[in-house]
């Protein structure tokens, strides 16, 4: 079954309560239920996002209105708790038992009969592998337990080598300014009957020019260990965003909406993911959907980047 995807997906992981700071859940129900009417029909979550949260969440935002949105969820990720340890150690699995108990569980969870789009949350690594998951999600699909699959976070290689034999429906992998020439090459190359659907497309946050080299994150927030906001990094990368701010300023707008323009203006792209905390971010995004983004404005972004 073909979807109509909205041009901006908005994204779940905050909505399980970890990893993004302090958060106001009534505050978010306000948005998400806002960015509905403002449009947004798509919204994308995991199973392993708060370890189920995250979609429990959705559902109790979204109530008997879930069956007239589009889910994109994803599964393929098994964890065990470590003695001592107060995180969960994450890791891959894709035997069809486990997968089908994550469709089931997130169903539950979602309060749906069938998932509207199920990806793999990090696909494996090698081709036996990955048509035995193909298989199985082919298997699902005639089983009405989920309308479409693909995958996300996948070696693009790989990935042609499937789709050669297997009705694949979307990918998500990320896509923004910093990584943009590397990664825009492999976008090309997806037929373009798959969805095509970038994540990560401020950076988690470095490409809205609030951060700066001083800026300290704390342990609620998952960039307080990611190495893209090492001191190091954040040097080198203040360094773009200082051009970018600048060039943002001389058209009277945000480093924000620039960065998110030129990805909505991309032709290789169907939809991106953003995250949004309050209506104010929310608001702020969409009007990048309005911004009058032109081929000049993408040769400067491209100078910096």
């Amino acid at each position: 079954m073909k979807m109509h995807f909205s041009k901006i997906i908005l994204g779940c992981e905050q909505i399980g309560g970890k990893d993004h700071g302090k958060l106001n859940f009534s505050e978010l129900t306000k948005t998400f239920r806002e960015a509905l009417k403002l449009g947004i029909n798509t919204f994308d979550t995991a199973g392993i996002y708060n370890l189920g949260k995250s979609e429990t969440n959705l559902y109790k935002i979204f109530k008997s209105k879930v069956h007239d949105i589009n889910i994109i969820t994803k599964g393929g990720l098994n964890y065990n708790f470590l003695e001592l340890e107060k995180r969960a150690k994450v890791f891959s699995q894709f035997d069809e038992s486990f997968l089908r108990q994550n469709i089931e569980q997130s169903c539950k969870r979602l309060k749906l009969k069938k998932i509207p789009v199920f990806l793999i949350h990090y696909p494996p690594n090698n081709k036996a592998t990955m048509i035995k998951v193909c298989k199985s999600l082919e298997k699902f699909k005639k089983e009405r337990i989920i309308e479409n699959y693909g995958f996300s976070n996948i070696d693009y290689k790989l990935f042609n080598y499937a789709y050669k034999d297997f009705d694949i429906y979307a990918i998500e992998n990320s896509l923004n300014l910093f990584n943009f020439r590397d990664q825009i090459k492999n976008f090309k190359k997806i037929n373009r009957r798959v969805k095509k659907i970038a994540h990560s497309v401020l950076a988690q946050g470095m490409l809205t020019g609030k951060y700066d080299t001083k800026k300290r994150f704390l342990k609620s927030d998952r960039r307080h260990r990611m190495a893209f906001f090492s001191r190091q990094m954040m040097k080198k990368n203040y360094l773009k965003i200082t051009k970018l701010q600048k060039i943002a300023y001389k058209h009277d707008t945000s480093p924000t909406i620039l960065s998110l323009s030129f990805l909505l203006n991309c032709p290789y792209l169907d939809s991106i993911i953003i995250g949004v905390k309050n209506l104010r971010q929310l608001q702020s995004n969409l009007s990048a959907l309005n911004y009058n983004f032109n081929k000049k404005l993408s040769l400067d972004l491209m100078k910096i980047f």
